[in-house]
């Protein structure tokens, strides 16, 4: 889990992202990566629940604990980003309609398609049409299971 304040001094076209803490269970082996360079904590709550941190980037996996920062950090108006695909497969109507009702976005675009760039295209090129749902597995992983499950008759667990 770690966390951005949105800087003053921005870039021509964007804005500067500030490291500003990290949460990590390992709390030796994250101040050994960031350093100086931010606040080091094993609360998490404490990274979602901090009032100067603007985005939280979830990167715990799995759908408990992530779920229930996810949404806490939504709860608290912050943007979210998170490549956690059992998150957004389980939870992910949850989680977006609770952004939208606080007026929040979740990036996840490196859930998607392998980090494909197929969101930002979707939203900002086909803009203009009424795209209302989409759905579907694309990656060679997932697409090699399905196809041994469907061709072979496995189950799940034997693939």
């Amino acid at each position: 889990m770690s966390a951005a304040q949105s800087g003053r001094d921005c870039p021509p076209g964007g804005r500067a992202i500030t490291l500003a803490m990290v949460a990590d269970k390992d709390l030796e082996r994250a101040r050994s990566v960031v350093g100086d360079a931010a606040v080091v904590t094993g609360d998490a709550y404490e990274v979602v629940n901090h009032p100067d941190i603007d985005i939280v980037v979830e990167l715990i996996g799995g759908t408990t604990i992530a779920r229930e920062l996810v949404l806490k950090a939504i709860d608290n108006g912050k943007q979210v980003v998170t490549a956690n695909k059992a998150l957004l497969a389980t939870y992910g109507n949850e989680i977006f309609i609770a952004a939208q009702r606080k007026g929040v976005t979740v990036a996840f675009e490196a859930a998607v398609a392998g980090g494909v760039p197929i969101i930002k295209a979707l939203r900002e090129g086909l803009a203009a049409n009424r795209i209302e749902w989409i759905a579907g597995i694309i990656n060679g992983t997932s697409n090699f299971i399905l196809s041994e499950m469907r061709e072979k008759g496995k189950s799940f667990a034997k693939c």
